[in-house]
């Protein structure tokens, strides 16, 4: 994923840094980059391609994710391919907003066309390739605290926990979306099946399959910090698993008639979960 030109527009590139070299993976230059470095001083403005046609500053590689995402999750698989779930992204073509009324649609201008991206999706190194499992979606919020949890004494016996839900009961309104992060999240903690989404003949399907609710956290974390404390036998097989969460917010909580806020989120809170 990544950023293009401000926030909340995603890309949908695999960048890939080689720490020996000191390189990045070549993914072909935008034009938009090109034709500034021909002429960074703007001396000729016809020279440039229109940064609002995503093709010029995301142009397609067959490495790319199916979605566009910003502030996407990453997580290294025990076979060494990666998950990515969420991240967020808007329609550039619509341009900025005029002024700051709020959105009567999702084409009103960038902002008002904002999504959260619900689809995971899984990138294969040793193919340069990514596939979406579209049978998975879930809404969660941005840079999910998501970890590879053994579930069994087999090598495959493992799926990904992540933490945190978008409130399917508050989502926002169309007049609302335009605001920077507008969903409202709950601890919900699920087990996600990666493999078992993958091997699904409806994987092509939108669907919300393969999601085990496991337990709720307090507040959703969104924007706080987490650390697995893993214990491992001599196998390296994990004999306790647990995650500790740090604080963070739930998004945009919605309010009652008087503004006041429906439900708590202490900022300050610290959990744990024991799998």
């Amino acid at each position: 994923g990544g950023h293009d030109k401000g926030g909340n527009n995603g890309i949908a590139k695999i960048n890939i840094f080689d720490p020996v070299s000191e390189t990045w993976v070549d993914r072909g230059m935008p034009p938009v980059k090109e034709d500034f470095l021909a002429d960074p001083e703007g001396q000729n403005p016809n020279a440039h391609a229109d940064a609002r046609n995503e093709d010029n500053t995301d142009p397609p590689h067959p490495s790319d994710m199916r979605y566009q995402r910003w502030y996407p999750s990453a997580i290294v698989l025990p076979d060494t391919r990666v998950l990515i779930l969420n991240g967020t992204d808007q329609d550039t073509s619509l341009g900025p907003p005029a002024d700051d009324q709020p959105c009567n649609s999702v084409t009103d201008n960038t902002p008002c066309s904002k999504v959260r991206q619900a689809v995971p999706e899984v990138y294969d190194p040793a193919a340069d390739r990514t596939i979406a499992l579209e049978n998975a979606a879930k809404l969660q919020p941005m840079y999910a605290r998501s970890y590879v949890v053994q579930t069994g004494r087999g090598w495959n016996d493992w799926k990904v926990a992540s933490v945190g839900a978008v409130d399917p009961n508050y989502l926002p309104a169309v007049e609302d979306i335009g605001g920077f992060d507008p969903w409202f999240y709950n601890g919900n903690t699920y087990l996600l099946d990666v493999q078992a989404a993958e091997q699904d003949e409806d994987r092509d399907v939108l669907a919300e399959d393969h999601w085990e609710f496991v337990a709720p956290a307090h507040i959703a974390h969104d924007n706080g910090a987490g650390v697995q404390i893993w214990e491992l036998d001599q196998s390296g097989f994990a004999t306790a698993q647990k995650v500790a969460l740090f604080g963070g917010s739930c998004g945009e909580v919605p309010e009652d008639e008087n503004e006041q806020p429906l439900f708590p989120c202490d900022q300050a809170t610290v959990e744990m979960i024991d799998f």
